[in-house]
C-alpha cells in the first residue's frame, strides 16, 4: 500500500521511505515547483516531472531518467 487515510479521510500518498508525498492541487503549482527544484539542485542523469495520482487525485513529482 503507497498510500494512508489521515484522521479527516483524506487519502495521504507515501513515498517508498514511508514518507507523506508532496502535494499540489493544480498542474501550474506543481510545475512551477517541479522547475526550481530542477534548476535549484541540477541532477546529471535524472529531472523531476508531474504527474496526477489516481489514488489522491492531487499532483506529485516523480523522477525521470533524461534521454542520453
Amino acid at each position: 500500500m503507497n498510500y494512508s487515510i489521515n484522521d479527516n479521510g483524506e487519502v495521504v500518498c507515501m513515498s517508498a521511505n514511508k514518507t507523506p508525498k508532496v502535494r499540489w492541487e493544480t498542474l501550474t503549482l506543481a510545475q512551477v515547483n517541479a522547475e526550481y527544484l530542477n534548476k535549484t539542485y541540477p541532477k546529471k542523469d535524472t529531472t523531476l516531472v508531474v504527474y496526477r495520482c489516481d489514488q489522491c487525485d492531487y499532483y506529485h513529482l516523480t523522477t525521470k531518467y533524461k534521454d542520453i
